[in-house]
């Protein structure tokens, strides 16, 4: 019996979830929680405000840290290679288009140089549709594929366009610094490792620049799949 009062006393003394819950264990940077070197076997915390507790990639927010927005509960991630906040959770946009983009064509003179959403659902000549996006983002990868068309001379260039407004029927133009890829040529291009920055909340559209230069062929039956995550500075 006296043993069994001396474990009870013992249990009763430590508390519940010690290792886990050892604050020693953790700095902390404002809102910001990151285990201490060489402390492993820690649950991962994460700040909740309505800014971000410091700037990604100095001080303790470095690499790999999370935190929730309290106003959008988004939870983001440092990317420290990109040297931005961008959500943990990644969206993919997908277009497509049947009919050709000819010769000397772009987003600007062509419908057909654009992508489609859904049943042929996708911007006329001079863009007056496009895909809503509420909140900035970050396109951190695209993939482009074409069923058989690849420049026999020339080439053309992957790009995205913006409304700059969240009123639908606004004249897009091309988003600052937002071309996919340059001087493609081939039936397939992608990347793993783009780092393009879009403000929302606006209309966007996205497609093929076959002006610049320009192949010698139109480009039909082609899809371009956009991967981004939503940023916050």
């Amino acid at each position: 019996m006296r043993w069994i009062t001396l474990l009870l006393v013992v249990l009763m003394a430590a508390p519940a979830g010690a290792s886990d819950e050892d604050d020693s264990k953790w700095t902390d940077g404002g809102s910001v929680l990151r285990p201490r070197d060489g402390v492993t076997n820690e649950t991962p915390r994460t700040g909740y405000s309505a800014t971000p507790p410091c700037t990604c990639g100095s001080g303790v927010c470095l690499g790999g840290t999370i935190w929730t927005d309290s106003d959008t509960d988004i939870l983001y991630l440092c990317d420290e290679g990109r040297s931005k906040w961008l959500s943990v959770s990644t969206i993919a946009l997908w277009g497509e288009e049947n009919a050709a983009c000819a010769a000397g064509d772009d987003l600007d003179t062509s419908s057909h140089c654009t992508v489609d959403w859904g049943d042929s659902l996708g911007p006329d000549k001079f863009a007056q549709n496009g895909l809503y996006i509420p909140r900035d983002a970050t396109i951190v990868s695209y993939g482009y594929s074409s069923d058989w068309d690849h420049c026999t001379s020339g080439s053309f260039d992957l790009e995205l366009w913006g409304s700059g407004t969240p009123a639908q029927d606004g004249l897009y133009t091309l988003e600052g610094g937002a071309t996919l890829a340059t001087d493609a040529a081939g039936q397939t291009s992608n990347s793993a490792s783009l780092n393009v920055d879009i403000d929302g909340p606006q209309y966007l559209m996205w497609g093929i620049d076959n002006s610049t230069p320009g192949c010698g062929q139109a480009i039909d039956d082609f899809n371009i799949i956009l991967y981004l995550k939503w940023r916050t500075s």
